[in-house]
């Protein structure tokens, strides 16, 4: 799907900028499977959603994983936020960097979280962090300024003991800011 057409049906509220001491809530959404590719050939593909603040800083946020393993069997399962890292706001209604107009509460920006993985079939739990880059809004900074161009918008991931999953394949997602 298209960045346009993904973004579409979405609520229209008023945004405005975030401050670091600014509260402000916002809905995450990772529709489609955003992944990323870890030196050895290993890829992870996520999708989810939830709600974070900014301050205070509180998560919640769930969603499922695809674990590729390089020449090996998938492995899949479910991802849950713990903890908000952080969030660098980029800005609200516009990707300058192919001229598109959105509702002004359509967000971007990189929000940075710790989750737990939870491989199906299993009662194992492998701590990680997962970090959300959205190219929407006026402070998109290269190289996340562009979602048309590979490596711009997606996720990377470190689950430590496994793989650094830090080479962005593709993405699309979203946040849209609630309060």
């Amino acid at each position: 799907p298209t960045l346009a057409l993904a973004l579409g049906m979405l609520a229209f509220a008023p945004a405005a900028a975030v401050a670091t001491n600014q509260q402000a809530t916002f809905e995450l959404h990772v529709d489609v499977p955003n992944v990323a590719m870890a030196p050895n050939g290993d890829t992870l593909a996520i999708t989810g959603s939830g709600v974070f603040s900014t301050h205070p800083k509180t998560v919640t946020a769930t969603g499922s994983f695809t674990h590729t393993v390089a020449g090996g069997s998938p492995i899949t399962g479910t991802w849950t936020a713990t903890n908000l890292i952080s969030f660098h706001f980029y800005g609200c209604g516009s990707v300058p960097a192919i001229g598109l107009t959105l509702p002004p509460n359509v967000c971007g920006g990189v929000l940075k979280m710790r989750v737990t993985f939870s491989p199906a079939g299993t009662t194992v739990t492998l701590p990680g962090i997962i970090t959300v880059f959205c190219v929407i809004g006026s402070k998109a900074p290269p190289p996340h300024d562009n979602p048309t161009q590979v490596g711009e918008e997606g996720i990377t991931a470190v689950v430590p003991g496994v793989a650094n999953f830090n080479k962005i394949v593709a993405g699309m997602n979203r946040y849209v800011r609630t309060s």
